[in-house]
């Protein structure tokens, strides 16, 4: 995970860094009209806070995203391998081991 510092006293208040996530998602969205960058324009400049409230929210989102990519990566392989191992967990001519637990039963309560 990337690393970022803070200098004391410099962490952005809470209603930046809410305002600041809400700029990212918007800013991120598929609908994003010149009124909408002229808006953050006039919020970016309204207070320092804001620049690195904004600057941690779309780091954090771009983190969040990679990890995301990956975790999606990882399932689909192992969704593609998943009939693959169900096949291998099965015995010979293709029957589930699990068919063979009440026989064993049985036959182990006849020689009780």
């Amino acid at each position: 995970m990337s690393e970022m510092r803070v200098i004391e006293g410099s962490e952005p208040d809470r209603a930046a860094q809410d305002a600041a996530a809400e700029w990212v998602i918007k800013l991120r969205g598929e609908e994003v009209g010149e009124a909408d960058w002229l808006a953050f324009d006039a919020w970016l400049n309204a207070a320092p806070d804001h620049g690195r409230a904004y600057d941690a929210a779309d780091a954090l989102w771009t983190e969040l995203s990679h990890r995301a990519d990956d975790l999606r990566q990882r399932l689909e392989a192992r969704e593609a391998l998943a009939p693959r191992a169900r096949r291998a967990e099965r015995g010979r001519r293709g029957v589930s081991p699990w068919v063979y637990a009440p026989l064993a039963a049985a036959a182990a309560a006849r020689g009780a």
